[in-house]
């Protein structure tokens, strides 16, 4: 039995100059719900394949100003349409003829009159080959770009690593050698520094390592109903030192307080984006955490009142092979590790994830998680 599920929604390019022959095999192939173009010769089809690039080509072989073979042969030769299937229609019987065919570009081929089992199962087959080739090579195409994006990404969180760390190195060499030449004072604001470094290192850390568990499936992702003025509570009573540092008032406005995804990813994702937020917020700024519900999902945001970013900015801001960082209006450092993490957890729950930013307005991160079926 003929799978019809191949054939419908592909697009057949049929070319033959014989007007009957283009009902015939069009009302064939129309019954399987397949998208339809005709080209009356060579020429024709060469053009049309171009523009519309059809899943596959049925070919006549005599026709005038160009024949099949040499049709297919361009067809086979231009980069843009050399993966698409040909099968050629001939009255032709010498092997040679076929053999030429296959020389030069065509898959397979049926002898006129057809039988419309054979080639309809014919078509289905070389359909079917085509369709798993597209999407091996986009898979492979997107291995390929996770893999140069992870290697990027690497030797960018090396360099964040390796930067911070010789600067805490040299200053507690600094500090054994000349320990006692140092006032108290001195000592106390040179500690302080290295805490704050220490600190900021550990936080990298625990983002590169929560970052390689998403990529590699370790994290369990256990779904359940979050009550989120319990998990925003929690986040903001974490922060709270940050938030007073800096005189930012946290606040929260809920729509919906009951969300459904994984706990820790949740948190996780709403911890750093305050984080962030506190950061680049000055003095006596606000940030506002909300959340609503939509048609088929919950809608949450952080949102602050903040120095804001340029467009180029906010536009790369998820990619793993552009991670960036800018102080923040206490020049606080960071990696821009914490959004990756973010931009994963969010994967994790078929959620979208971006930002809606102004300069010297503000910004809103805003993210989306599906209803519980």
């Amino acid at each position: 039995m003929i799978d019809k599920q191949i054939l419908e929604g592909a697009k057949i390019l049929i070319v033959d100059d014989i007007n009957d022959n283009i009902k015939l095999l069009g009302r064939l192939i129309r019954n399987y719900k397949s998208k339809i173009s005709v080209a009356t010769n060579g020429k024709q089809a060469v053009e049309i394949a171009s523009e519309i690039i059809p899943d596959l080509i049925l070919m006549d072989v005599n026709m005038p100003e160009m024949n099949g073979f040499e049709a297919a042969e361009i067809i086979t030769q231009n980069e843009t349409t050399k993966h698409i299937p040909i099968i050629f229609l001939t009255a032709l019987s010498d092997i040679n003829d076929v053999i030429e065919g296959f020389n030069k570009g065509g898959l397979d081929y049926v002898t006129k009159p057809f039988n419309s089992t054979v080639l309809i199962s014919r078509v289905k087959t070389h359909l079917s080959l085509k369709f798993q080739k597209d999407e091996l090579k986009k898979l492979n195409d997107e291995i390929k770009k996770s893999d140069n994006q992870k290697t990027q990404f690497l030797s960018i969180v090396s360099h964040d690593l390796r930067s911070p760390m010789s600067g805490l190195v040299g200053l507690a060499k600094m500090i054994n050698k000349d320990f006692d030449e140092f006032e108290k004072e001195e000592l106390k604001e040179l500690t302080v520094s290295m805490q704050e470094a220490l600190e900021n290192q550990y936080q990298f850390m625990e983002n590169m390592l929560k970052w390689g568990n998403l990529q590699f499936d370790k994290v369990p992702v256990s779904m359940t109903d979050i009550n989120l003025n319990f998990l925003i509570d929690q986040i903001f009573e974490v922060l709270k030192l940050n938030s007073n540092d800096k005189k930012v008032e946290l606040n929260k406005q809920f729509e919906v307080e009951t969300v459904f995804g994984d706990y820790n990813l949740i948190y996780s994702i709403f911890h750093n984006l305050i984080v962030n937020a506190i950061k680049y917020t000055k003095e006596n700024g606000q940030v506002l955490v909300t959340a609503k519900e939509e048609d088929n999902f919950y809608k949450l945001s952080v949102k602050d009142n903040g120095i804001g970013m340029p467009k180029k900015v906010a536009d790369s801001l998820f990619q793993v092979n552009k991670v960036q960082s800018r102080p923040g209006t206490n020049n606080e450092q960071g990696t821009g590790l914490g959004l990756i993490v973010s931009y994963e957890s969010v994967l994790k729950h078929n959620g979208k994830i971006w930002a809606e930013t102004e300069e010297n307005v503000g910004t809103e991160f805003i993210f989306t998680l599906e209803k519980e079926n």
